[in-house]
């Protein structure tokens, strides 16, 4: 039995975000505007199954990987739960606001 994880196709998964998930795209576009090519760089690296670094989801589909960090998951759920979304994008904190420097 083969047990390797199949390999994922990251140009797919962004050609689905173009073409599918118009806000999570734009919200894409202005972190890019904001950091850098480094949002890009997060988008894969979360696309490609790194948690904590890209996770976004519109109109039924899920892009990403999960964010992991204590008490977010059901923090979120329950927004998600009580306020409803059209759709949500979750980014990496910038390595100085995870360290505490601001």
């Amino acid at each position: 039995m083969d047990t390797r994880t199949p390999a994922i196709d990251v140009a797919a998964a962004i050609n689905d975000i173009r073409s599918n998930m118009p806000e999570t795209y734009q919200a894409i576009k202005a972190k890019a505007d904001q950091i850098g090519s480094e949002a890009y760089a997060l988008v894969r690296r979360g696309i490609k199954g790194e948690p904590n670094c890209f996770y976004a989801m519109e109109g039924g589909r899920v892009v990403g990987h999960p964010f992991n960090l204590p008490g977010l998951p059901g923090n979120i759920a329950s927004l998600v739960l009580q306020f409803g979304c059209r759709h949500m994008v979750w980014w990496r904190l910038p390595k100085e606001v995870a360290d505490g420097a601001h």
